[in-house]
C-alpha cells in the first residue's frame, strides 16, 4: 500500500511496497512517481496513458476505483499483474482529495520468454 499525492508521487509506502516498485526499502520509494519509468497497461496489453492510471483518475475525480487489473512492466523486463484499488483521502469540509491511498495486490509474475538461438 502506498499514499500518493495528486500527481502520483509516493508520500508514504508500506514495508512491502518497495518489492513491487523495484526498491529495497520504503524510504527509497518516497518522492518517486508511482511506476515511473515502467510501462503500465490494461490486462489485455493496451497501454494506459498517465492521465488514465487508476490513482490519477481517483485524484482528479475524487471517486474511488476498486479492483482494476493492470500489467506493469518494470525496466527489468518482468511482467506483473496487479489488482489496484485507489481511495481518495479528503479532509473534513473539503470537496477535493489531498492524496490517494493505493492498494497494490500482486496476482501474477511472469518473465519474458528466453531468446531463441
Amino acid at each position: 500500500m502506498v499514499l500518493v499525492d495528486l500527481v502520483g508521487r509516493v508520500q508514504v509506502a508500506s514495508q512491502y511496497a518497495p518489492l513491487l516498485l523495484g526498491y529495497d526499502r520504503p524510504d527509497e520509494v518516497v518522492g518517486h512517481v508511482l511506476f515511473e519509468g515502467c510501462q503500465v497497461a490494461y490486462q489485455d496489453g493496451s497501454v494506459l496513458q498517465a492521465d488514465d492510471l487508476p490513482w490519477i483518475v481517483t485524484a482528479r475525480t475524487g471517486q474511488p476505483g476498486h479492483n482494476q487489473l493492470v500489467r506493469v512492466s518494470p525496466a527489468a523486463g518482468i511482467d506483473l499483474l496487479l489488482r489496484v484499488s485507489a481511495e481518495p483521502l479528503v479532509k473534513i469540509n473539503a470537496t477535493r482529495p489531498y492524496a490517494v491511498m493505493v492498494r497494490l495486490e500482486l496476482l501474477d509474475v511472469s518473465a519474458p520468454p528466453p531468446p531463441t538461438s
